[in-house]
């Protein structure tokens, strides 16, 4: 993953900015740990979340889930879902109840291998 990226979502995670949720990227105004990187790339690009009909939740490229392929060759990621050490973030974010202050302690730690 780029540095500078890795920095940039570590900052967003711990900056009280976003709520997390999880299951799905953002829903009710609830983002799982990938979404708030998709969230930055959003404001990079101009690119915009899309509702999804009947629902509170949001798609962005697309993706619903994880992250979208325009979103993980810009981070410099490996994977779409924050492969890490036989784990991955989603999972961590979404099963372990990870925190965002510990999800980003593992970037800030790991970036080059994600």
């Amino acid at each position: 993953m780029h540095k500078q990226i890795a920095e940039m979502w570590t900052s967003a995670l711990r900056s009280k900015e976003y709520a997390q949720g999880s299951f799905v990227l953002l829903n009710k105004n609830q983002f799982c740990c990938l979404a708030v990187l998709c969230d930055i790339h959003s404001k990079q690009t101009g690119n915009s979340w899309c509702d999804v009909e009947e629902s509170e939740e949001k798609t962005y490229l697309g993706e619903s889930n994880f992250l979208p392929p325009e979103v993980v060759e810009w981070s410099g990621m490996n994977s779409k879902n924050g492969q890490i050490f036989g784990t991955n973030l989603a999972y961590l974010n979404d099963e372990k109840n990870l925190c965002f202050s510990k999800i980003a302690e593992l970037i800030d730690n790991n970036w080059e291998q994600l």
